[in-house]
């Protein structure tokens, strides 16, 4: 895959602060490849790795997103 080719895509990764998620952000920006990553709480972590994506000339765009909370709201609104 071509430099020009993989920056313009992105992924779109779930718990991306810690864990899997946090190596699936690095591992796609070492590949140069962008993503937009959620965390729950934690926003000097997502800070963290937003910031180490850079370093390999990619975004890395943090959004705080508890998806517990979310499915219990779809689910609230079907009953």
């Amino acid at each position: 895959m071509s430099a020009a080719v993989s920056k313009s895509k992105i992924a779109i990764v779930t718990g991306g602060s810690r864990g899997l998620g946090r190596s699936t952000v690095l591992s796609l920006a070492k590949r140069g490849v962008g993503s937009i990553f959620t965390y729950n709480s934690n926003l000097a972590e997502a800070e963290k790795v937003s910031a180490l994506a850079a370093q390999s000339e990619v975004k890395a765009v943090a959004v705080q997103l508890n998806t517990g909370h979310s499915i219990r709201r779809i689910r609230e609104a079907r009953t």
